[in-house]
């Protein structure tokens, strides 16, 4: 287990899951043990995210498409990186000392370290969103070569993120779409389902449901993307270990 410093900190345990549902039991006990610590990054973060999201929507309605899309995912690539961030840092200390931080030290930590997730977050989004618009199927691609890259980024910053997640990714693809591309779903079906524009004539509402979607679908899947990497970074040590065998 390497030690925190600068530019690290104590990455997830590879802990092996027998299955994808598995995954999701262990993230979702460590995120109901953690909440008062992950609710307490939605509050400094979330609130204000949402506060900004619903300010930015209102004022960009009637925009080009070409303009808000890539407005939208710098402002949600912003946010994200002190939203998942903080989270990520948490997780790794729980798994790897045994308790939580507390949440303005989890921001300190990442107060360095957000420029480079949110470039990482910025860059995997709009790739996935123009593979989206051209077509489904490269976005499901992309989705599962780009899933692990915002752990990596963290938990590995000496390497290339993009690159790293991409070489993860080969571990097993078919388990890294099944544990993330629920949320995928979920996400797209609540970004197409929900009338904003009658939303945003009550703002309260409309806050009170950006702030709901970033915790079931940002908070809850960064815990289960951080065990992800975890496992995959187990598979790809095994796989080493049996190719010198051979």
């Amino acid at each position: 287990m390497e030690t925190d410093s600068f530019w690290t900190l104590p990455r997830p345990p590879r802990e092996g899951f027998d299955s994808v549902l598995s995954l999701w039991v262990r993230a979702g006990a460590l995120f109901f043990e953690g909440f008062d610590f992950i609710f307490g990054v939605m509050l400094l973060v979330g609130v204000p995210a949402s506060a900004v999201t619903l300010v930015a929507e209102t004022a960009m309605q009637g925009w080009n498409s070409l303009l808000t899309i890539p407005l939208d995912i710098g402002l949600s690539s912003f946010f994200y990186a002190w939203l998942t961030g903080p989270i990520f840092y948490g997780v790794a200390r729980r798994l790897s000392q045994g308790q939580w931080p507390r949440t303005l030290e989890s921001l300190r930590w990442m107060a360095p370290r957000w420029l480079r997730l949110a470039g990482v977050l910025y860059v995997t989004s709009l790739a996935f969103t123009a593979g989206l618009l051209a077509l489904v199927v490269p976005a499901l691609y992309l989705l599962v070569k780009f899933s692990l890259a915002d752990a990596c980024a963290l938990y590995e910053p000496e390497r290339p993120a993009i690159q790293r997640s991409w070489e993860l990714s080969r571990q097993s693809p078919v388990n890294i779409f099944l544990a993330i591309g629920p949320f995928l779903l979920a996400s797209v079906l609540f970004t197409f389902g929900v009338d904003y524009d009658a939303l945003l004539e009550t703002p309260v509402l409309a806050f009170a449901v950006d702030w709901s979607r970033l915790l079931l679908l940002a908070a809850y899947p960064t815990v289960v993307t951080a065990l992800l990497y975890g496992w995959m970074k187990g598979e790809e040590d095994n796989d080493a270990v049996s190719r010198m065998d051979v």
